[in-house]
């Protein structure tokens, strides 16, 4: 008989990549909340000076002021020293519109109020001063509400503190799941495939919402960094002539692809709901078979039946930081299609699933964090509308049963109908 040898157990690293995640979602959740304090402040202001009195103020300097950036761009920032009167009293101020927070170059803002100043200043003329009549050192010369500098906060509001804030709910909603696995561990440490309460229940769940909210929030994140583009791409080809920024079409373009994957998803997950892959042994077996019934919460009607291929895939990672790469190798695939085996029932379908499996095949690995092998089971069904399509990770070992003489004696037909009965949970 075949003995298998000590499986290796996953180094206690759960807890660590939990806090360096956590650690990693700070600095977004940090900029984010930075950003919301200046967006926030700006508003205020913007809501106060609309009763702010107005008098007379003399331009004593103005400038406009451009910065180079390391990219190319180049942002402007025009900056005043005016002097007016109030009660009797004389003051001096500097600022000029409700943000004063540097320079920018969404829009024409900066370069306009700088010709309109240096007018001003040059013809000796007074020029409209908003002052808080509470306290008159407090002043403006600008009080509109510029909605490109608006979006631009909101970008990193949402974006950044949105995307840090998701991380870290996404991390400690996985504190549970972590702790759950530890259990199961401790209790099967010579049972790798007892290591997951997934493969351990013998049931591996797959639903289209999970893909959904990941490219939801990946399309909500790109595009919210990439809309100040909407506003500087204009000036910067109709305004400046730079037709090389034609090319910055090109993220707002992927966004927009992102936001059809995004619908595409959400009908899917609509459309068909979750699967669920019941195994009829745990694990599946190399040398022997795997085996189970994929049961949809939807009825499927492909004109072509099922279409199923497991393959066995490894995953090596190299190098560190951004050289870091993963490279992915497929060891072993195999296909075949296979048919309805529910055919009098219209609330869902069942997927009969037989492949043998050769005794040469690597076993599930994911021990080492740079080179893992995972088995994963996919099944494809082409519908009127939106494609079926569901995959499932499912944990192949070598366990005593293996044997390197094995035959299977059935193919994904060779599964009775009356054995789907053994697998009869609602889902």
């Amino acid at each position: 008989m075949l003995h298998m040898s000590n499986p290796k157990r996953p180094a206690s690293t759960s807890a660590k990549v939990t806090w360096v995640l956590l650690l990693f979602s700070l600095p977004f959740v940090a900029v984010g909340v930075f950003m919301a304090v200046l967006m926030v402040n700006m508003l205020i202001t913007w809501h106060n000076a609309q009763s702010w009195t107005h008098v007379p103020a003399r331009i004593l300097r103005t400038d406009l002021e451009s910065h180079h950036g390391s990219k190319g761009g180049t942002s402007y920032q025009v900056t005043a020293d005016y002097s007016y009167e109030y009660n009797g009293h004389k003051y001096t101020s500097h600022r000029v519109g409700l943000s004063d927070s540097g320079g920018d170059n969404i829009g024409s803002f900066q370069q306009d109020a700088y010709l309109e100043l240096s007018q001003y200043k040059k013809s000796g003329k007074p020029f409209r001063c908003y002052i808080n009549p509470a306290n008159p050192e407090q002043s403006l010369l600008y009080r509109e509400l510029r909605p490109g500098i608006f979006m631009f906060h909101m970008v990193f509001v949402l974006g950044f503190g949105g995307i840090g804030l998701g991380l870290m709910i996404a991390v400690i909603s996985r504190i549970p799941k972590q702790r759950a696995c530890a259990a199961l561990i401790e209790a099967n440490p010579e049972k790798p495939w007892m290591w997951k309460p997934d493969w351990a229940a013998g049931q591996i769940v797959y639903s289209p919402k999970k893909t959904m909210l990941f490219v939801m929030m990946a399309a909500v994140f790109w595009n919210l960094i990439s809309s100040p583009l909407w506003f500087l791409l204009p000036n910067e080809i109709f305004h400046n002539k730079n037709y090389a920024a034609l090319f910055g079409l090109l993220f707002p373009a992927f966004g927009l692809v992102l936001i059809v994957w995004t619908i595409v998803s959400f009908l899917q997950w609509r459309k068909f709901g979750i699967s669920i892959f019941r195994l009829d042994s745990v694990p599946g077996v190399i040398g022997v078979r795997l085996a189970g019934i994929i049961l949809t919460s939807a009825k499927i009607h492909p004109a072509d039946g099922f279409h199923l291929t497991l393959s066995c895939v490894q995953e090596i990672t190299t190098g560190s930081g951004k050289q870091r790469s993963t490279e992915k190798h497929t060891l072993w695939l195999k296909e075949q299609i296979a048919n309805e085996l529910l055919d009098n029932v219209a609330e869902m379908s069942a997927i009969p699933v037989v492949f043998q499996i050769p005794d040469t095949c690597r076993p599930t690995d994911e021990t080492n964090a740079n080179d893992q092998t995972r088995w994963r089971l996919k099944v494809t069904a082409k519908e009127p509308g939106i494609h079926y399509s569901a995959t499932f990770e499912v944990p192949m070992f070598k366990t005593p049963q293996s044997a390197p003489e094995f035959i299977a004696a059935a193919d994904a037909e060779g599964l009775p109908k009356n054995e789907v009965h053994l697998f009869n949970a609602s889902i």
